[in-house]
């Protein structure tokens, strides 16, 4: 296409068209599109055909990309559930595969009610572990596997 071509799509086509493209596939895997405005100019307002034949309309349909069937239940994940499940507790730290949070809730003695075993105790923390795709959650007095 040259310079002359652009410049004459330029004056001759609005910029108030509605374009809408409809694709349809057949056997050998190409689209047909159409445009489609109540203001289309009209043969004798469009003097060379020959520039619009040197458009391709083809429409390549692209599928979009699969996703894996079983969603993917990583350390994030069970953290993430932890503080869902138990909101009275709080992320302090991670080392390796350890993750350490804290009870925020305590009684008038000052001893934690840990939402696992429902005591009192001493320790503030409750200790998170991942390991084989399986993450366990434990208190001085229990430990309970998370599941997904």
């Amino acid at each position: 296409m040259t310079y002359e071509d652009i410049q004459y799509i330029i004056d001759n086509i609005s910029f108030d068209y509605s374009i809408h493209i409809e694709t349809q596939s057949d056997k050998k895997n190409s689209a047909l599109s159409y445009i489609t405005s109540s203001d289309a100019p009209t043969k004798s307002q469009i003097p060379n055909q020959s520039v619009l034949k040197k458009f391709d309309t083809k429409v390549e349909v692209i599928p979009p990309i699969s996703q894996p069937n079983s969603p993917t239940y990583d350390r994030t994940y069970f953290r993430n559930k932890i503080l869902d499940q138990y909101p009275n507790l709080y992320r302090k730290c991670s080392c390796e595969n350890f993750d350490y949070y804290g009870i925020t809730d305590e009684t008038s003695c000052r001893d934690c009610i840990c939402p696992l075993c429902k005591l009192g105790h001493n320790d503030k923390e409750i200790e998170g572990e991942y390991k084989a795709e399986s993450y366990f959650i434990k208190c001085e007095q229990r430990e309970i596997e998370i599941t997904a």
